[in-house]
């Protein structure tokens, strides 16, 4: 969580830390800092003259090499690996980086082809690259105001409890995130994938535990349970301090609905068209369309 991050580096033992910090949000840290990322702890690198090194740009930060086509869309001219690789080093404070390590974990010699393609054009002209990606971005944001309302963008995080605070363990934040993402932004793909990592973290749940043992048993670097559709009084019950509890318990089961198992298309459904995005959440293409070695049999 992005407190735990921050007291760590402002220790200052540290020369650099790891972090999972991306356009899409900050993966499991997301709606957890007072900005809703893991923005603060780069601040607070920074205070320390700490490198920072983002970990997954292109898959935890939004299978970008299967991107949807909304959100392929709205990065061109750029392409989704170079508009998050050029947004991620165009974080400077008084003309210093804030960024200065991301990690492409390449699995074939083509996985490198775009972050080198956006290296280059960053490197040409950092100010252009700059002033694109901030156009780029305002696209996106302004799916967000359509889609989801004026003022979501900013509040969303507020107030929501991550796993560790549900009885339940389930991370509200993070699944309210993974809605959004789909319906403004149409990453269906890649929000079923994390809504089903914790497939396991849900199987390992003991209900006649403890909720503090739980989590200290089955928690691991992703923390959280799906939700379980036979414990949905239990769950009901563990929101319903949160000024948004009905609203929330209602959300929870949506998310259920759209991204457990094999995702809503498994019922012939489909993600909701919003109006003027049809079909705007389909995988536009697949740069790796092979098991690369030594993944494969």
């Amino acid at each position: 969580m992005v407190d735990g991050i921050t007291e760590a580096i402002n220790t200052g033992l540290f020369d650099y830390v790891n972090l999972h910090y991306q356009f899409i949000g900050s993966y499991t840290a997301t709606g957890t800092g007072p900005v809703g990322s893991n923005l603060d702890s780069i601040h607070a690198a920074r205070r320390q003259d700490m490198g920072v090194f983002i970990i997954s740009p292109t898959d935890k930060g939004g299978k970008l090499y299967r991107p949807s086509k909304r959100f392929v869309a709205n990065c061109k001219p750029l392409t989704p690996i170079e508009f998050n690789d050029c947004w991620l080093w165009n974080h400077q404070q008084d003309g210093t980086p804030l960024i200065h390590t991301i990690v492409v974990g390449a699995a074939r010699t083509c996985d490198l082809d775009e972050h080198i393609s956006a290296a280059m054009a960053y490197s040409r002209d950092r100010a252009a690259q700059g002033a694109l990606c901030d156009d780029i971005a305002a696209r996106f944001y302004a799916h967000v105001d359509q889609v989801m309302g004026p003022g979501f963008r900013d509040s969303w995080y507020k107030g929501l409890p991550h796993a560790r605070e549900n009885s339940e363990g389930i991370p509200v934040a993070h699944f309210v995130w993974l809605r959004w993402l789909t319906l403004a932004w149409g990453m269906y793909e890649y929000a079923k994938d994390r809504y089903n990592n914790l497939a396991d973290s849900t199987e390992k749940w003991d209900n006649d535990a403890s909720a503090e043992t739980n989590y200290k048993n089955i928690f691991n670097w992703v923390p959280g349970c799906q939700v379980r559709p036979e414990r949905l009084e239990e769950l009901k019950a563990s929101l319903a301090s949160n000024p948004r509890g009905e609203e929330l318990f209602a959300t929870m089961q949506e998310v259920h609905g759209m991204f457990g198992g094999d995702g809503c298309q498994k019922t012939g459904v489909g993600v909701p068209d919003v109006p003027g995005l049809t079909d705007y959440w389909q995988c536009a293409y697949d740069l790796q369309p092979n098991v690369p070695f030594p993944e494969r049999p």
